[in-house]
């Protein structure tokens, strides 16, 4: 498995171009969602019933799973991108965990807006698997 680079941005494949923008997406989805939860913290808790430390600790991966994302579009490594990949799925099966199992009463808007979230990752890693798929076969 090689974790090299790929080419600069003025040779990249549209496979490459496209998996570029989507791991830029990612990461400013990540930032926003961040942000969302660690500095409106008490507006997110007031709305969803999500406790404020739990907000504030996935604010705090979200902002440093965005500085990755961010970091990746830019390096575009295979390892990189798979690693990106992993931990989308990994906020997706925590996302459905904490709201099947409910460790914590939550408002219908918080389910709404943990799902939510869930959804747009999913999206995420769906484009990102699908790039890095159509980068191999133009390798």
């Amino acid at each position: 498995m090689s974790t090299s680079s790929l080419a600069p941005q003025s040779t990249l494949t549209d496979g490459g171009r496209f998996l570029r923008t989507v791991l830029l997406w990612d990461a400013l989805g990540c930032l926003a969602f961040g942000l969302l939860m660690t500095v409106g913290v008490m507006g997110v808790n007031t709305v969803t019933d999500i406790p404020v430390g739990v907000s504030l600790g996935a604010g705090l991966v979200l902002l440093i799973v965005s500085a990755w994302a961010g970091y990746q579009s830019k390096r575009l490594s295979i390892a990189g991108i798979r690693s990106i990949i992993g931990l989308n799925a990994v906020w997706i099966i925590a996302t459905a965990v904490v709201v099947i199992v409910a460790p914590w009463p939550m408002t219908w808007q918080g389910a709404t807006f943990l799902l939510g979230g869930a959804a747009i990752v999913a999206g995420f890693l769906g484009l990102q698997v699908f790039g890095i798929r159509r980068l191999a076969r133009e390798s």
